[in-house]
């Protein structure tokens, strides 16, 4: 008896393991590079970031200039039902030139129109579903005059629904100013509510006492002597390794910050599909610049999500 037992419970395992093996198989996130394969007409495009110096915003992605036309053809290796997204930015200088976008799908039924948008200004972000066939491409269509940057299309099929990750970074917040490490003042209900179903730590200490070097090593899991940034006029080396450079490989990155010491020429930008920095709006900032920027970071979050 204990051995059939024994046998059966073996038999749920394995059940068990092939049922989840077959469900992680079902899943995928990929992201394709434009400037490799899978592009036919701009090989020797070079993935990179781009730096909005007026905005104080960076994209991860490639640059192409546009003069009447130009098409761009994407070929997929995975086939079947999925997601795609990515962002078209128009990043002009001067005066704003007109650009056009569209996106076909091209199968041996003809050509189907995905997406398009008339005179980009800034940037047009696209999430389309598609099902995909062996042989089928996708066409990237540009019309008009100036340049324009395609962040790294990103692929994705049965990825855990509503699944987010968010980093709140509350600079020079102390600990003992919050209700769940002692404080009677009641200032944080909002953070009192949401430690009632979270895992607090009691044990945690900064690796140093103001902003910079601090986030850095929040994102490299290093002491500030091993990184290399202690003082404001240092940047994290491209030699060192940083976290989101490794998520960005199985997922969408997006920062919206605020903070002087957050800005992208420190390299926080590594990883990050756009990294959007506020700093601009005055390093002299009194309470309502302030909460103004507190404002547009929640607002670009809620129009994100």
């Amino acid at each position: 008896m204990k051995k059939h037992i024994k046998f059966v419970i073996f038999l749920l395992v394995v059940f068990g393991l092939l049922l989840n093996s077959a469900f992680i198989k079902r899943q995928f996130f990929e992201r394709l590079d434009l400037s490799d394969k899978n592009t036919k007409k701009e090989k020797t495009k070079t993935d990179k970031y781009y730096f909005d110096d007026k905005n104080n915003n960076s994209y991860k992605g490639n640059i192409y200039d546009i003069s009447g036309s130009k098409n761009l053809d994407l070929k997929l290796k995975k086939y079947g039902k999925f997601k795609i997204f990515f962002d078209i930015v128009n990043i002009s200088s001067g005066s704003l030139k007109e650009l056009n976008f569209k996106l076909f799908h091209k199968s041996n039924k003809g050509r189907k129109l995905l997406s398009s948008s008339v005179n980009i200004k800034t940037t047009a972000s696209i999430f389309e579903d598609i099902k995909f066939a062996k042989g089928d491409k996708l066409i990237v269509e540009f019309t008009g005059t100036g340049k324009v940057l395609i962040t790294n299309p990103a692929i994705y099929k049965n990825l855990i629904d509503n699944l987010y990750v968010f980093l709140i970074s509350v600079d020079t917040l102390r600990a003992d100013f919050l209700e769940i490490y002692g404080n009677k003042d009641k200032i944080s209900d909002n953070i009192t509510e949401f430690s009632k179903d979270a895992v607090i730590f009691e044990n945690c200490y900064s690796t140093s006492s103001w902003t910079l070097p601090a986030h850095i090593s929040l994102f490299t899991g290093m002491d500030v002597f091993n990184h290399y940034v202690y003082n404001q006029n240092m940047k994290l080396p491209d030699m060192i390794p940083f976290y989101p450079e490794e998520l960005y490989k199985h997922s969408l990155m997006y920062s919206f910050n605020a903070g002087v010491f957050l800005d992208p020429k420190y390299g926080y930008f590594r990883g990050f599909d756009y990294y959007n920095s506020l700093a601009w709006l005055g390093k002299k900032r009194n309470r309502k610049q302030s909460e103004r920027e507190s404002e547009i970071m929640f607002k670009n979050t809620q129009t994100l999500l």
